[in-house]
């Protein structure tokens, strides 16, 4: 699956993301759904925002917290044309005027933190207008005590730099070392913290990744699960926590798209920490925390699933639940040795890609595999899911949650061998199909999203996402393998339909709108009547 141009002047870290990641705009995220997941599953949804302050103050474990407010921590605002999109039912949605607001994540409006921020914005918005000095210097290298502003590629910009922490009384951040998701002990003993969340709260975390600053300043990101009994519903979802300590400069910022979708409310924590929520109503959200001596905000994404009609969408009370399950004391240590800690972290990375995987694991994931997908008929197949229905969330696709209550079924001969294939879906669509392969169950494909059998052997997934129709096409074989045909997919930045028939996903070309259509019209759905798994004749 493609996901959703996001932007946020804030890194959004893990893994390969970590180090590309720019502050002041965040990757598009591409992924394809039309072939088997692998076990972990992404949810993406849409982007969002973010808050701010005023002067309330209240005692939190002896550090000083204020009440926040949007309105207080905005940088500066310009406006922009959202492009065009669609509706679900292919009308267009016309590109829109709105108003883009940078906030800051480090003080608000009168600190010497947001003046500083502030500041370095006029500068960079009047420095290269026409960005010829970056291309000028892209190979230009600083000193090690700059690397963490990635924004700034020129001795004109360092100096600038250095004359607004005279300015405002500021230090360095420093440099900075990438954490990957495999050195989470290495990461909590370098910053002397045990974790982001309070015991027992409902909120469990896993660490995905992390850029560290000689200060102590960290961004890290985490794989989270709600499983409060308070909250709505069970929520998997990114967690990004984001620290900065007021005595540094940092030239990251926050970037809301649109300011007039963000809801935004102060909540007063049971010991008294007050913080900002704000959200889109069904894509992102923050938490915020002004300390006296820090920052803290949170970044949730993926609380909501579709950008047109969200559905399992966090409700406020959710979104406290995960603010009350944080740790808004944390102090984390310098790093005073970066260079070692480098190095440090480059052998355990090369060790790592070394590493040959420990065969008794291999063997028991194996096991598990065959024990779960190969059986002898589709029936024992149906059993399996019913009655081990975590492990297919886990390991094929999250579609199968709830797999005996709502999950349909049909058989229909898809490859042509005159044996009929397993399809699993809900509603019309297709989520999974399957085929008997030397006597043994073996699925070959799979879609969280809509799928769709169309005529030929030909089978469609399709992702509506953002105003964004993607539809991906391959070819079912006799042998039960896929073979890619194309993808016609609308590109919104670009204002224009694209055209992919390579095999690598290399190969996008626009096309025209009336080109788009006449694919996509070229590849006829099959209508399905299906029954509940219940039906299934099991013996």
């Amino acid at each position: 699956m493609k996901g959703k141009d996001i932007l946020f002047g804030l890194n959004d870290v893990g893994n390969d993301l970590i180090e590309k990641a720019e502050y002041g705009q965040f990757p598009a995220d591409k992924e394809r759904s039309s072939e088997k997941e692998a076990p972990r599953i992404k949810r993406i949804r849409k982007p969002l925002l973010v808050a701010a302050m005023i002067t309330l103050m209240v005692l939190f474990m002896g550090c000083a917290v204020l009440l926040l407010h949007l309105e207080d921590l905005r940088i500066k605002e310009e406006p922009y044309t959202d492009h065009l999109r669609y509706a679900e039912d292919g009308s267009k949605i016309p590109a829109t005027e709105k108003v883009k607001q940078y906030i800051s994540i480090a003080g608000a409006d009168g600190s010497k933190n947001h003046l500083a921020i502030q500041e370095w914005m006029e500068f960079k918005e009047h420095y290269d207008p026409d960005g010829s000095l970056r291309r000028e210097h892209s190979g230009f290298e600083k000193p090690p005590q700059y690397n963490n502003y990635v924004d700034a590629y020129t001795q004109e910009m360092l100096d600038k730099i250095d004359e607004i922490c005279r300015k405002y009384d500021l230090k360095l951040e420093g440099d900075a070392a990438i954490f990957q998701e495999n050195v989470a002990e290495l990461f909590a003993q370098v910053l002397g913290i045990s974790g982001i969340t309070r015991e027992n709260s409902g909120l469990t975390t896993e660490f995905g990744g992390a850029r560290v600053t000689e200060s102590g300043n960290f961004n890290a990101s985490y794989r989270a699960t709600l499983q409060n009994p308070e909250a709505s519903q069970e929520f998997e979802f990114t967690l990004i926590y984001d620290y900065r300590d007021k005595d540094y400069f940092t030239s990251a910022f926050l970037t809301i798209e649109d300011g007039e979708s963000v809801e935004q409310w102060n909540y007063t924590l049971p010991e008294g920490t007050k913080v900002l929520i704000a959200s889109d109503k069904g894509g992102d959200a923050f938490i915020l925390c002004d300390r006296e001596d820090a920052f803290i905000n949170v970044t949730i994404r993926n609380v909501g699933w579709n950008w047109d009609s969200p559905g399992d969408v966090m409700s406020h009370k959710d979104m406290e639940l995960i603010a009350q399950a944080l740790d808004y004391t944390l102090k984390p240590k310098t790093v005073e040795n970066m260079p070692q800690l480098q190095q440090e972290l480059e052998e355990l990375y090369q060790a790592g890609g070394s590493l040959e995987e420990d065969p008794a694991e291999v063997e028991a994931r194996m096991q598990l595999y065959e024990e779960n997908e190969h059986h002898e008929s589709y029936g024992d197949l149906i059993c399996q899911m019913r009655d081990n229905e975590s492990y297919f969330v886990n390991h094929c696709n999250v579609a199968y949650e709830h797999f005996w209550e709502t999950m349909e079924y049909t058989l229909l001969d898809i490859t042509g061998d005159g044996a009929e294939e397993l399809i699993l879906g809900r509603d019309g669509h297709i989520h999974a199909i399957w085929t008997i392969r030397n006597g043994l169950t073996e699925g070959i494909a799979s879609s969280y999203y809509e799928g769709y059998l169309c005529e030929g052997n030909v089978y469609e997934s399709y992702v509506f996402l953002d105003g964004k129709p993607y539809h991906f096409y391959s070819r079912i074989g006799e042998d039960g393998l896929m073979e890619k045909l194309m993808d016609v997919e609308y590109d919104a930045v670009q204002e224009s339909w694209m055209l992919d028939e390579s095999q690598d996903g290399t190969g996008l070309t626009p096309i025209s709108e009336e080109k788009a259509m006449e694919l996509i019209h070229s590849f006829v759905r099959v209508p399905l009547e299906m029954k509940s798994v219940k039906e299934y004749p099991l013996e």
